[in-house]
């Protein structure tokens, strides 16, 4: 991202992600190198400042988000008195802005923290136009999700639908499908211009991001892909996958890498389905034995001090928010929740991609606290509490 953000700052368009040049690429979303490109900008280039200045707007960025996820679960609380213990949204508030990941993101040149603010935003949001389905409410909806999408592909499936969902329940009572209408054009709007330049530059159909392909392939292949080896095969450390990707050019390189992933698993189905429930464990419950670490990394336990804490803390939280979760579903709090049918959907699909992919901890951070939230509502949760009259959820 960094690389295309230093393309950009240098007037050579959104152009080739492993280095100087101005050939057009596709590989990231379009949002974070362009704020990255800004603060290069006035930082006068790709100086210690403009990445200094980058992660202090990063830090306001997470704390926009820390506010929104408590506000998302202040209105759940406030619209339901008496269902949650009072002490849910300042220990949600509290968890959210102390998750380690989340800390340590602020300093990563990725979108991590990007995709937790426009997830937070896009679900609080989204949460008003269910409670009332009018045209602003919608529009604001549509916008955010598109923003969102704009930021990374994964959460895309979550906004359709979260309209879907709104569009059910207008049709279950009768109710006109505009709202939802305007909240998918104005999603529709907002993306257009992105995949209309795709479509110029490359002569192709190209969604948001070229490289889905590619990212199939980084998780089926012959060397073992867990989590990302120090020897994955990218264009961007190994010299042969630099050549194809440059004499392919992108879409082809792409659609190529795609073809190889999919041989590789038609050939390895045992080995692909293995692995597929290797990433749905660390996943959920986080790689505790480092059993999948890269061969240049050191293991937890010999780490330092520091890292042993901080591991071990981020570990604890994840295994500790995933058995609280389990309890929920055994106790069947899960379904008594409000937006319990669209929290469903957020823990289905929001980590799907990385069991086909790679299950690095920092791709599937947004998820486990997602999950930690969730847990802690269901903890919180004071079941046989009537629902306030009229009120509907989705």
């Amino acid at each position: 991202m960094t690389t295309i953000a230093i393309n950009l700052a240098q007037h050579r368009g959104f152009s080739f992600p492993f280095g100087v040049g101005s050939q057009p690429t596709a590989w990231e979303c379009p949002v974070v190198p362009f704020i990255y490109a800004a603060m290069m900008k006035l930082a006068g280039g790709a100086t210690l400042h403009a990445a200094t200045l980058i992660v202090y707007l990063q830090v306001i960025a997470g704390a926009i988000g820390v506010t929104l996820y408590w506000l998302i679960v202040r209105r759940l609380t406030d619209r339901n008195p008496g269902r949650f213990a009072p002490w849910l949204s300042p220990v949600v508030a509290a968890v959210v802005c102390l998750w380690p990941p989340s800390i340590y993101s602020v300093t990563t040149l990725w979108y991590f923290v990007w995709q937790e603010l426009a997830l937070a935003l896009f679900l609080l949001l989204a949460m008003r136009w269910a409670e009332q389905p009018g045209a602003q409410r919608a529009a604001l909806a549509g916008i955010s999700g598109g923003v969102l999408a704009l930021v990374n592909v994964t959460p895309i499936p979550i906004v359709l639908i979260a309209i879907a969902f709104v569009a059910a329940i207008l049709r279950r009572n009768g109710n006109s499908l505009r709202s939802p209408a305007i909240a998918l054009l104005c999603f529709a709007t907002v993306i257009a211009p992105w995949l209309a330049r795709n479509a110029l530059v490359f002569h192709d159909l190209v969604p948001l991001r070229s490289n889905t392909g590619y990212e199939i392939f980084q998780g089926n292949n012959a060397i073992e892909c867990i989590r990302e080896p120090f020897d994955a095969p990218h264009p961007a450390t190994q010299k042969q996958e630099f050549k194809l990707y440059t004499q392919l050019g992108e879409i082809q390189y792409c659609s190529y890498s795609l073809h190889r992933a999919a041989s590789y698993m038609r050939a390895h189905p045992l080995q692909t389905m293995r692995r597929i429930g290797d990433r749905i464990y660390i996943t959920w419950l986080t790689d505790l034995s480092d059993h999948w670490v890269s061969n240049d990394e050191t293991p937890w336990w010999q780490a330092s001090t520091r890292y042993k804490l901080r591991f071990l803390l981020s570990a604890m939280l994840v295994v500790a928010s995933a058995t609280t979760f389990l309890w929920g579903l055994i106790r069947r709090r899960f379904g008594s929740l409000p937006y319990a049918p669209m929290i469903a959907v957020i823990l289905i699909l929001l980590p799907f991609p990385h069991y086909l992919t790679l299950a690095d901890p920092e791709y599937t951070s947004t998820f486990r606290m997602l999950v930690a939230i969730t847990s802690l509502c269901m903890l919180a949760s004071r079941v046989n509490v009537a629902e306030p009259a009229g009120h509907q959820s989705i």
